[in-house]
C-alpha cells in the first residue's frame, strides 16, 4: 500500500496535546483515495507534568470535511459554507464512569475510514475569490475548569491533506490532430493525450505545412492556465458564480527552433517541453464538486511574419490527475 504525504502535526499548546502519525508505519493518509479503500490514521498524544494533571473525564475525536466559497460582485460580497463529512468516535474515558479522572501521559492510535467520494483537499488561488476544500482533525476534551472547577470542553485540532487518485484511461487520445488552417499555411498540434499526471513531462509537438515560403514563425508561447469555478449552488433562484484562473507553466521558444522535416520541402517542426514539475507545488487537480470545479487549459500563441496574420492562437483542455499508472505514481511528491 501506498503512504503519501508524510507530515507531523502539533497544536498550539507548546506540544502538551498533538497529533503525530505513527513513524515508519502509517502516516495521516494511507491508501489511494478513488481507486482502493483510504483511511486517516495516526495517534493522539497528551502531555501534562505530575503536579498538574489534566482532570478529564472523555475524550472525542472528530474528523471533518468542509467547503467554502466566498466572492465578491460589485459591494455585494457572496458566501457559502458547507459540511460534506463530519465523523467522530469517544477515544478515551474515564475508568470511574462519570467522574473526572487525573491525565499526565496519553498515546491514542486511531483511525477513521475516508469515504471513497471524498474530494481533494482544495487550497484558494487568490484574495479575489476564496475556494477551500479542507479537512480537519479535531480533539474534544472534556475536563474540568481550573477557574471554576466545572465541566469544560477544551478543544485542539489541526487541518490535514487529502488526495484523490485516478488511473491513466486508455485509449487517450485525440482522433484528430488540432489544426488550423490559413490561406498561406497550416498549424498543426499533434498531442495525442488530454489526460496527465501531476508531475509529467509534456511533449508537445507541432507541425507548420507552409504554401508560401515567405512565411516565417517568430516565436511561439505556451502557458498552461488553471481555472476554478467558485459556485453558489444552494441559492437555486439565484445562482452565483465566478471563475479564477491563474498561470501555472509558460515557456516561449524562438523561431529558429523550429526545423524541416526531413523528406519534405514544406513542412517544418519543433517540439516544446512542458514540465509540470516546475509548478508542482502550485497544481490543484481537475475535480467537480457542488461548490468548487477545476479544470485545466493549454494556450499555445504563435508569432508569425508574413503569414497575413500577426499571430494565431490555439487552445485545448486538458485534464490533470495524481495519476496510477502500471502500478506507479506518476507524478508523485518526494516529500
Amino acid at each position: 500500500m501506498e503512504l503519501i504525504h508524510p507530515r507531523e502535526y502539533y497544536t498550539n499548546y507548546s506540544k502538551k496535546i498533538y497529533f503525530t502519525y505513527l513513524p515508519r508505519q502509517t502516516q495521516f493518509q494511507q491508501g489511494l483515495l478513488g481507486l482502493q479503500p483510504s483511511k486517516i490514521a495516526g495517534v493522539f498524544h497528551l502531555r501534562y507534568s505530575q503536579d498538574r494533571p489534566l482532570k478529564a473525564k472523555r475524550i472525542v475525536l472528530y474528523f471533518k470535511g468542509k467547503t467554502f466559497v466566498r466572492f465578491d460582485e460589485g459591494n455585494e460580497q457572496h458566501k457559502l459554507k458547507q459540511q460534506f463529512l463530519n465523523m467522530s468516535k469517544t477515544i478515551w474515558t474515564s475508568q470511574s464512569e462519570g467522574n473526572f479522572e487525573d491525565i499526565t501521559s496519553l498515546d491514542i492510535p486511531f483511525e477513521f475510514d475516508i469515504p471513497n467520494t471524498s474530494p481533494s483537499t482544495v487550497i484558494s488561488m487568490e484574495k479575489t475569490g476564496i475556494g477551500l476544500i479542507t479537512y480537519t482533525l479535531q480533539a474534544k476534551i472534556f475536563r474540568v475548569s481550573h477557574l471554576l472547577l466545572l465541566q469544560h470542553v477544551k478543544a485542539v485540532k489541526c487541518r490535514l491533506d487529502i488526495n484523490r487518485w485516478a488511473t491513466l484511461p486508455s485509449p487517450d487520445y485525440y482522433p484528430a490532430p488540432f489544426s488550423y488552417g490559413l490561406p498561406k499555411f497550416q498549424c498543426q498540434l499533434l498531442l495525442d493525450q488530454s489526460v496527465f499526471g501531476i508531475g509529467n513531462v509534456i511533449p508537445l509537438p507541432i507541425k507548420f505545412i507552409l504554401f508560401d515560403m515567405r512565411v516565417c514563425v517568430k516565436k511561439i508561447t505556451v502557458r498552461i492556465k488553471e481555472y476554478h469555478l467558485l459556485k453558489l449552488t444552494l441559492e437555486l433562484d439565484n445562482p452565483k458564480s465566478k471563475i479564477i484562473k491563474v498561470s501555472l507553466f509558460e515557456t516561449i521558444v524562438g523561431g529558429d527552433k523550429v526545423l524541416p522535416v526531413i523528406g519534405s520541402n514544406n513542412e517544418f517542426m519543433v517540439t516544446i517541453k512542458c514540465d509540470l514539475r516546475e509548478s508542482f507545488r502550485k497544481i490543484q487537480c481537475d475535480c467537480e464538486t457542488p461548490l468548487i470545479d477545476i479544470w485545466h487549459m493549454l494556450k499555445i500563441k504563435v508569432n508569425m511574419e508574413n503569414a497575413g496574420v500577426g499571430h494565431l492562437y490555439m487552445e485545448k483542455e486538458m485534464k490533470i490527475y495524481n495519476i496510477l499508472q502500471n502500478d506507479l505514481l506518476v507524478g508523485a511528491s518526494d516529500d
